[in-house]
């Protein structure tokens, strides 16, 4: 997944101009009401309507009719209020070019791109601390559509991982009482309802869920099996492959060629998962092991994506870290010793080269792409403070540096 994704926004929400490049890691940081979660939800939204434009579930003029695109696509993360008069939004994905200009949308499928994208992309809302402390949300009016959708992945994930689920956080394993619906934590010594956790597992539990479940159900197409459809999308799936079939105006070399494309279609690529606030109600520690399950999921597939949003010092400076320790596992070239002092610090599984990793500062209504001075994040943002712990583990990689 080396297509550039490219996003700009003029006078829209809390932007008033801002250009953007989405790489594997793409974090935005930035104090409320910058614009952070407006760029990934723009992101997520944008890669939903590629899908279905592949897929064929929906047509590009049905995407352009008048006001549809500001009501219902972007009523879903309720940005419709966001507009104004000179609104200007390009979004440059795998296969098409969105272009919203003088109020009106334009659609191009890109002729530059050496292979088409299909990704399943997940928005992991702040909010999903609801699900843990609430539970059962259809009572409730007026639930986000985000936070639905994210919702029903969640359930399937409870589902999936009932038998057990090892959280990264104090040696904590989710379970899940099918017959009483009932989700626990089991601890140390103790088992407790999710409902009546620490607002910290409650937050992370969900988010952590629903990206293995995610994770894994992508990654299965490499073992054969077949990526989840939707209703609709197997029915689709079904009609294209049938037309191809019963085609008798086409040779064999053609119809086996159109149905390699169409599977690839309604295969997903890879999982771009886009979680605002993965530090919420989180220790620094436990901070630092969520973001690493994050990463090492982004890294069991090359076209995994990971967009994140933060308020988090902590969260950069331990990007710094696993940044720092995957180019000491490039260098070490196979060394076991070396590679285990490495994982003492940093998740082996959770290093991450430089080139990977974009990371935005929001401010006065724009992005600044932070620098990376020597291939790390620069100390030159609002973020960074002087993190003792932080500063330990980057002395003992320098350590480890010095020895190799």
């Amino acid at each position: 997944m080396r297509n550039k994704i490219t996003l700009s926004v003029k006078h829209f929400g809390p932007i008033t101009n801002a250009e953007v490049t989405f790489n594997r890691i793409t974090t935005f940081v930035g104090p409320q009401g910058s614009g952070k979660s407006t760029l990934a939800k723009l992101y997520s939204m944008f890669l939903w309507i590629e899908k279905r434009l592949e897929r064929g579930l929906v047509t590009e003029k049905r995407v352009m009719q008048s006001m549809r695109f500001q009501k219902v696509y972007c009523g879903y993360h309720r940005l419709s209020s966001y507009f104004y008069n000179d609104t200007e939004i390009i979004f440059s994905g795998y296969a098409y070019t969105f272009t919203y200009r003088d109020k009106n949308l334009e659609i191009l499928k890109n002729d530059n791109k050496e292979e088409s994208k299909v990704v399943k992309v997940m928005y992991v809302p702040a909010e999903r601390n609801f699900l843990s402390s609430i539970g059962n949300l259809s009572d409730f009016k007026n639930i986000p559509l985000a936070l639905q959708t994210f919702k029903d992945e969640y359930d399937s994930a409870i589902q999936k991982y009932a038998s057990g689920f090892h959280l990264p956080l104090n040696n904590v394993r989710f379970e899940y009482d099918r017959l009483n619906k009932i989700p626990w934590l089991v601890g140390d010594g103790y088992k407790v309802r999710l409902s009546d956790a620490s607002s910290g597992f409650q937050a992370a539990l969900p988010m952590l869920l629903v990206s293995q479940y995610l994770t894994e159900s992508v990654a299965s197409r490499n073992d054969g099996s077949e990526s989840r459809l939707s209703i609709a999308e197997q029915e689709r799936l079904n009609q294209r492959v049938k037309s191809v079939i019963e085609n008798t105006n086409i040779s064999p070399e053609v119809r086996n060629a159109a149905l390699a494309v169409i599977s690839s279609q309604f295969n997903y690529s890879g999982f771009v998962n886009v979680v605002e606030e993965p530090e919420e109600n989180l220790y620094p520690e436990s901070q630092k092991e969520v973001l690493y399950m994050l990463l090492r999921l982004a890294n069991i597939d090359d076209d995994n994506r990971l967009v994140l949003t933060t308020h988090s010092p902590y969260i950069i400076n331990y990007l710094t870290l696993a940044i720092k320790a995957g180019k000491l596992k490039d260098t070490a070239n196979g060394n076991e010793g070396i590679l285990g002092s490495i994982n003492s610090i940093v998740n082996i599984g959770s290093c991450i080269s430089a080139e990977d990793v974009n990371i935005y500062e929001m401010a006065d209504g724009s992005a600044r792409l932070l620098e990376m001075p020597g291939g790390l994040p620069t100390d030159n943002n609002f973020l960074n403070r002087a993190l003792y712990d932080v500063n330990t583990m980057f002395d003992s990689l320098l350590d480890i540096e010095e020895g190799m």
